[in-house]
């Protein structure tokens, strides 16, 4: 079984590293910030303010669960 988990854990470090290493990529060749710093910055506004808005509810629902019973 640990060997099991090991293995596991190799693999889910090794695909998020792939994962992060893809979009970091792909915001490098978008140019996203530059290209809204030319234009009226609503939309990316709209988009932090939701990020944000999702984030915070993610963390009240964690603040607000109970702990499991026995």
């Amino acid at each position: 079984v640990v060997l099991v988990q090991l293995i596991t854990t190799a693999a889910l470090a090794l695909s998020t590293l792939v994962a992060v290493t893809a979009v970091s990529i792909g915001f490098a060749r978008a140019d996203t910030l530059g290209a809204h710093a030319e234009t009226a910055g609503a939309p990316l506004a709209i988009a932090l303010f939701i990020g944000l808005l999702l984030a915070g509810m993610g963390g009240l629902t964690a603040l607000m669960a109970e702990e499991p019973r026995d």
